[in-house]
């Protein structure tokens, strides 16, 4: 048999935040499931299913969801399934009624349900919280109102985050203060905010891996797509992005420095133009002395406020101005080149030094126009 994710190393963490990443298929949300219906048969609470967006709560999509535990536990367990509709909720019947066990909500109509009473809910369960389409607008907002609304001043509503690692960049590793780059695969990172909140999250192991080798997969083993290696293995999901020239020009070509740094997750990126009526622009990490640039760089522009940049010009130290979106307050000439990076990434005339970095910049730069 199979083996597949389990909770027991996570629930030994008496936290009200747990969450969970890794690679695709591996039985986390099988696991979040088994939990809420669990702890519904032995407490008599209901749990809410929580989606981003509306169209993934859909009656049709919500019908599949139990599929796999009816099959598996639930039907011998009820001698029924657990069904859904909007109205009832995920329930199931027996000879007198119809019984909800737990609700579906998106992040998009949380507003809608600010009224409405959920004292007998005792776990948030929040599927796919990374989306390959991104956040929504101000979702960090709309997720914290909304366990507001299911919670109401209670202290015992336990709540998981699942998704897969699709990006490390995400509205809920920056504002649960997780420092995604210290997360080691097969380990669990407790963090605990200094006004009260506490939680706890896994970066699973991958169940693809065995002893430092690789399982091969002869539907999925390519050797070089990083989507693959996020499906079976747990690893970042790189977009595929151009390292190497377009039109024939690479990185020992004649380029023009941009007089600006862009930082996100402790990391530097530096911008260059290759200047022509067909323009190409260069992206690569550099590394910094503690932050400290060359007096060339006049603007930096923050993802997440993670590095401050300063110049130091004969002892002289000065802070370059930070800006955390492009807009009119930047001068003419940064808002006409960041206009054109976005161009050039849609039309892919961009090299970066890696795959990595190509793949979280465009994630960075769509985020901040």
């Amino acid at each position: 048999m199979a083996e597949y994710y389990s909770l027991d190393r996570l629930l030994r963490y008496k936290v009200p935040y747990r969450l969970i990443i890794g690679e695709r298929s591996n039985g986390k949300t099988y696991a979040v499931k088994m939990q809420c219906y669990k702890h519904y048969r032995m407490t008599g609470k209901k749990f809410v299913y929580i989606r981003k967006r509306r169209d993934s709560i859909s009656r049709k999509e919500m019908r599949k969801l139990w599929a796999d535990v009816n099959e598996d536990y639930i039907l011998d367990d009820l001698h029924d399934t657990i069904k859904y509709t909007p109205d009832s909720g995920f329930y199931y019947e027996n000879e007198n009624e119809r019984i909800t066990v737990g609700y579906a909500l998106s992040l998009e109509d949380y507003e809608s349900k600010k009224g409405i009473p959920f004292n007998d809910v005792d776990i948030i369960f929040f599927d796919e919280f990374i989306e390959q389409r991104g956040d929504l607008e101000d979702e960090w907002r709309r997720f914290i109102n909304l366990v507001s609304t299911i919670r109401r001043k209670r202290d015992d509503v336990e709540i998981y985050l699942v998704a897969n690692t699709i990006t490390r960049y995400s509205t809920y590793f920056d504002n649960f203060g997780i420092d995604i780059k210290r997360l080691k695969q097969g380990e669990i990172s407790y963090i605990k905010h200094e006004l009260g909140v506490e939680l706890a999250i896994e970066y699973c192991r991958s169940l693809n891996k065995s002893k430092g080798s690789l399982k091969a997969d002869k539907y999925f083993g390519f050797d070089h797509s990083p989507v693959s290696k996020m499906i079976m293995y747990g690893e970042w999901d790189y977009d595929v992005v151009n390292v190497k020239e377009v039109d024939g020009i690479g990185w020992k070509s004649e380029r023009r420095l941009i007089p600006m740094y862009v930082t996100a997750l402790g990391e530097v990126y530096e911008m260059s133009e290759y200047v022509s009526p067909n323009p190409i622009v260069f992206v690569r990490k550099v590394n910094t002395q503690n932050g400290v640039v060359k007096p060339y760089i006049k603007y930096n522009l923050s993802y997440d406020n993670s590095m401050a940049l300063v110049t130091n010009v004969k002892g002289k130290i000065a802070r370059v101005p930070q800006y955390g979106r492009v807009n009119d307050l930047l001068p003419k000439d940064v808002t006409e080149f960041w206009r054109m990076l976005l161009l050039c990434i849609d039309a892919k005339r961009v090299v970066f030094d890696t795959m990595g970095t190509g793949s979280d910049f465009v994630r960075i730069a769509r985020e901040m126009k």
